[in-house]
């Protein structure tokens, strides 16, 4: 099997976070992604470089002849085999590669089976013993300074650490492996791997943009060396992960390519993975009629991997619950339980805690609704413990993880000034028989060199430093949204009285606040997101053609129902023709969003707003004005507002809420479109705001 069982972790977690952080009423939104197509469409012309076609070839050269060239030969075969995790074969392989690496004096390769032998134990389920294992085994490694079995090792650690929900330890060994790849050999067939694995951890940590990288750069050392990779792994898993991107269009597009491939290549069966993708991608969208059509469709293979359809049948379980189909629900769920009878290693897992929500889907579907609520809250405590359980751990490790790394560059370092002073007491007796403008010269040469190295190293330990910020913004991006979603789901469900009434208004009125104040809190972090990306490049337009007219109708609408009482009269008299507009339209509703809730906010009671759009005669360019009669601000003020996170304080502003990214954000929006932001403002009059496009966004301007 491609590769996939090795990342089960990875879908079963997406099906963790959709249970735990449940739906918010806002629709899926498909977006375009140009790096997902062009990588799709790419990765299609490689599909010859599949292990599936090199792997029998690889099988039949290896015979039982103590040669240099039969071990290199079951070596090869053996990583194709540790890619397909194949865990009988790799045995095999790795016992006959002992025998003949002892028999040819190879001490590395023999350290090697071992390594081969240990990450079996984790295909047998036994995760906390291999890591272990393999640990021991690392430090034996780098005492020979066996660079090719430590690399090895950091990879396979790397990439079975997440199992256990330890994303950022796996990141750390992966840059362990990366350090030592200069002075290993093997370097183009070990580097493969290790994009491998860190394009799986980044689509897991949610960042397509790195898992795109890594996932090119490994098409790049195929397409340079000839080498074959487990290609199939690399396109489910990214597919999968544009589930929690929103963009199930082109998730759809990946998993269906994928079914494509296996049928053509005579591996129908494998279509079970796809299969249980796509089902996941329609849960995600909450349409339980289409996701049960893939569950059923998947079952037809359910026989190739227990450990996803253990998952499905969870799956098929709470969607069958949710359709009214009870007794179909029983049986998934009877079905999945084997799967845990059968493993009590499982017994005290998330995943394993997942049962206990199955069993609330069906409660709730039978209309015991008291038991059903009881059985979720325990299912959410259970779950929160075990978060907490693997967080900390998490956390324990990478401490452990940075304090070796500090000590094996302390020693390293170490020696080098060893080295450097025994140079340069050799060269001082050298010096003192040269001229004295000779040493003159020595010793700028020394100093510039170690000012060079200074340099360099503050250059990148900056880069590091920008590297780690957005890393740790992306990464507790997805921390933070977690807990939020189930905050806001949680109170969604008071609010509309699922479970019956409350019981006391004022509970009404608590659910309600908490509600907001999740809202509230979700869309700073997607801001604070938003300006990382942009400061870092990052962030991509998707653009169309735009009706700014419908735009702005929308918008005056929607902030009319969030004026709170403020009885702002919000005045929009709309030209009688305007071009469209080449933009990307969710970031243009943004601008007008956060432009009218400013107008507003910063309003006085009974004011007025006026929006205007203009399509400029002297150049062709479109212009949007907002004007309100609020609060206004001085020259000195309008400076400081435009800097992130500033706010004019006053008793005006501090009476109202806000991180003060609103009007940076805007600005680097339009500057993201070659436009302007202007703001005419005057204290205690009010303030205009202008927004400008550039001529070549107006689309047909003549009409």
């Amino acid at each position: 099997m491609s590769g996939l069982l090795r990342f089960f972790a990875g879908a079963l977690c997406g099906f963790l976070v959709l249970l735990l952080g449940g739906f918010s009423p806002v629709a899926a939104v498909e977006t375009s992604a140009p790096s997902a197509v062009r990588f799709l469409e790419r990765v299609k012309s490689f599909y010859g470089r599949d292990i599936v076609h090199v792997l029998k070839q690889a099988d039949e050269q290896i015979s039982d002849e103590v040669s240099e060239q039969n071990l290199q030969w079951i070596y090869q075969a053996l990583e194709y085999h540790y890619y397909l995790e194949n865990k009988d074969r790799m045995r095999t392989l790795a016992d006959q590669m002992e025998k003949i690496a002892a028999a040819l004096g190879r001490p590395s390769f023999v350290r090697m089976a071992a390594v081969y032998r240990t990450y079996c134990l984790a295909l047998d389920g036994k995760y906390d013993a291999a890591i272990k294992q393999l640990e021991s085994q690392l430090e034996e490694a780098l005492r020979q300074n066996d660079n090719l079995t430590a690399i090895t090792i950091y990879d396979a650690l790397a990439a079975l650490v997440p199992f256990q929900g330890e994303y950022y330890v796996a990141l750390q060994y992966a840059d362990q492996a990366s350090r030592r790849l200069s002075k290993a050999p093997y370097q183009d067939r070990l580097r493969l791997h290790l994009y491998y694995t860190l394009t799986y951890i980044y689509t897991e940590l949610d960042d397509l943009d790195k898992a795109f990288e890594f996932a090119n750069l490994s098409l790049d050392i195929i397409e340079n060396s000839g080498l074959y990779t487990d290609l199939t792994a690399i396109v489910y898993n990214v597919g999968v992960a544009l589930q929690s991107q929103k963009n199930h269009q082109m998730s759809n597009r990946y998993l269906t390519e994928l079914i494509s491939f296996y049928q053509d290549s005579g591996q129908e069966e494998l279509s079970f993975y796809p299969l249980y993708g796509l089902a996941l991608n329609h849960y995600r969208q909450e349409q339980p009629a289409e996701t049960m059509v893939y569950v059923e469709k998947a079952l037809k293979y359910v026989h190739v991997s227990e450990d996803f359809a253990a998952s499905l049948y969870q799956l098929g379980a709470i969607q069958a619950a949710r359709l009214g189909r009870v007794d179909q629900a029983r049986d998934y769920y009877t079905r999945a339980h084997l799967f845990f009878d059968k493993y009590p290693e499982y017994k005290d897992s998330r995943w394993n805690n997942m049962n206990l929500r199955v069993d609330a889907e069906i409660a709730n579907a039978e209309g015991r609704y008291e038991e059903a609520f009881k059985m979720f809250n325990q299912f959410h405590i259970k779950d929160r413990e075990e978060a907490e359980k693997s967080f900390s751990s998490d956390v324990l490790k990478l401490r452990a993880g940075l304090e070796a790394t500090m000590r094996i560059e302390k020693a390293e370092q170490k020696l080098l000034l060893e080295k450097n002073d025994l140079h340069l007491q050799r060269m001082t007796y050298l010096i003192m028989a040269f001229l004295i403008v000779l040493v003159v010269i020595m010793i700028a040469f020394v100093v510039q060199r170690r000012t060079v190295i200074a340099l360099d190293q503050i250059r990148r330990d900056a880069e590091i430093a920008n590297r780690t910020k957005t890393e740790f913004l992306a990464n507790i991006s997805h921390e933070l949204r977690t807990p939020l979603n189930a905050i806001i789901g949680f109170s969604d469900m008071m609010t509309a009285k699922i479970f019956g009434p409350l019981g006391n208004r004022y509970y009404e009125q608590y659910a309600d606040m908490i509600n907001k104040s999740g809202q509230h809190l979700l869309n700073i972090i997607n801001e604070i997101l938003d300006m990382s990306k942009i400061e870092s490049g990052k962030f991509e337009l998707h653009e169309q053609e735009c009706d700014l007219i419908e735009i702005a109708h929308a918008a005056v609408k929607l902030m009319n129902g969030k004026q709170n009482g403020k009885n702002v009269v919000i005045d929009f008299a709309p030209p009688e023709t305007l071009p469209d507009l080449y933009a990307d339209q969710q970031i243009v509703n943004q601008i007008f969003f956060n432009a009218l809730s400013n107008a507003v906010k910063f309003n006085k009671p009974d004011g007025r707003v006026e929006v205007s759009l203009h399509h400029l005669p002297e150049n062709g360019a479109i212009q949007i004005k907002i004007s309100d009669t609020g609060i206004g601000m001085s020259a000195e003020e309008l400076v400081q507002v435009m800097k992130p996170f500033a706010q004019v304080q006053n008793s005006m502003t501090r009476a109202h809420e806000g991180t003060g990214l609103g009007l940076p954000l805007m600005a680097a929006f339009m500057k993201l479109h070659g436009g302007s932001v202007d703001i005419e403002s005057e204290k205690g009059v009010g303030t205009t705001l202008i927004l400008t496009f550039p001529p070549k966004r107006t689309m047909n301007p003549a009409a």
